[in-house]
């Protein structure tokens, strides 16, 4: 498990170091949703915190489908200000949001 984790964070390292300033003209943002260990509806008061809903949201450069940020919570305003935030600082200059 160790080594998964030294693996994790170099590779998390690279990321932070070369995906920055990318001039993207339009973003695709999107979640992923699954959950850990055990859904919501039969969550128990004493189990974790971290089990249940769990979401992997992801920003995406539209045209050429580079990872531009991405961020693994709940689907909460906290998390998704946390996503939205680190897409801001990998994004150079402003984006178009399209719906």
């Amino acid at each position: 498990m160790a080594l998964l984790v030294s693996a994790g964070e170099r590779a998390q390292a690279v990321f932070d170091s070369r995906v920055r300033g990318i001039a993207a003209k339009y973003v695709e943002a999107d979640e992923v949703w699954s959950f850990l260990h055990t859904k919501e509806a039969r969550l128990r008061v004493d189990d974790p915190e971290e089990w249940g809903h769990s979401y992997l949201w992801v920003g995406l450069d539209a045209t050429s489908k580079m990872v531009l940020a991405f961020h693994v919570g709940k689907r909460t305003s906290t998390d998704a200000s946390q996503f939205i935030s680190e897409l801001a600082h990998r994004v150079k200059g402003h984006f178009r949001h399209d719906t």
